[in-house]
């Protein structure tokens, strides 16, 4: 029988503006096994506090990992010379895949919200010096919450600290899925459009 694993919830490093809390309310972290019908969920508490987070995953294989934020998500962080960044990331969904599946059976995982750099206050059309606020709407949440899907992903924590380091970060267990679109078909003949859908169904 798999053993369950432990895992760190850590946001990534940023370039000029860098994390210090994203604290969630109605949140939950769902896996996907390979297997037909099979699956786990945990739900987290209100108010919990992502950054650093320590929990467990149960033993298995997991072809699919998806963290919803839930539906308030409060992200803050700070630039280099002291602006504070407010943002409200609610209803963002992360989701991980791994095509040959991941095998938990106690070896401990890094979940990083965000790849090194995802947090730039440029980015944002932010002054390192001016604190902000932005709401769940703004455009500049879009590029948070675009940043956070595309780039976040889980590693194998091999030493176990719960710091991933650049060896560590070149093999993800689970990242965002491929977003290339279909080849195109430049036969003479067939017109015909490809199927591009997409099941978006929530657990």
């Amino acid at each position: 029988m798999p053993e369950q694993s432990p895992l760190v919830i850590a946001l990534g490093p940023g370039n000029g503006l860098e994390a210090r809390s994203l604290e969630v309310t109605e949140g939950y972290l769902l896996l996907t096994g390979c297997a037909m019908d099979t699956g786990a969920s945990m739900f987290l508490p209100d108010a919990t506090e992502l950054s650093a987070m320590e929990t467990t995953i149960l033993g298995g294989r997991w072809c699919k990992v998806t963290l919803h934020l839930g539906s308030t998500a409060t992200l803050k962080a700070i630039t280099h010379r002291g602006g504070w960044l407010t943002a409200d990331l609610g209803g963002t969904e992360i989701v991980l895949e791994a095509e040959d599946g991941i095998l938990v059976n106690g070896q401990p995982f890094v979940l990083e919200l965000g790849a090194p750099g995802w947090l730039d206050p440029d980015g944002i059309h932010m002054a390192e010096n001016e604190d902000r606020t932005l709401g769940v709407e703004d455009p500049e949440t879009e590029i948070l919450r675009t940043a956070l899907i595309e780039t976040s992903a889980l590693y194998l924590d091999v030493d176990g600290n719960g710091v991933l380091g650049s060896d560590e970060r070149e093999a993800a267990q689970a990242s965002p899925p491929s977003s290339e679109p279909a080849p195109s078909d430049t036969g003479d003949s067939d017109t015909g459009d490809h199927d591009t859908g997409t099941d978006s169904g929530r657990p």
